[in-house]
């Protein structure tokens, strides 16, 4: 199945400027993972913990935001369906 994914434009130079690509999988976890694959340097970045998910990093499904009690690696996609990923910035 092909997923649309969404990459922040402050995660862009992880990824030579690309923002949306299309991805094959069946789980967003499939999804995330191959993109990972694809750009490595992201992939440090959403997967910092022995494959695990980096905590302040959020996956938006289609129109819903996946919460923790979702197991967001874990949720089914479908062939059109469209992934961003989420990860907030903070300043002061």
């Amino acid at each position: 199945m092909s997923v649309k994914v969404t990459i922040p434009i402050y995660l862009g130079h992880y990824t030579d400027g690309i923002f949306e690509v299309d991805v094959q999988g069946s789980t967003v976890g499939e999804i995330l993972h191959n993109i990972g694959k694809r750009f490595p340097r992201l992939g440090d970045v959403l997967f910092p913990h022995d494959g695990r998910l980096d905590e302040f990093i959020y996956i938006k499904l289609n129109e819903r935001v996946l919460t923790t009690a979702d197991n967001p690696l874990t949720s089914q996609v479908r062939d059109g369906d469209k992934i961003s990923i989420i990860f907030p910035i903070g300043g002061g």
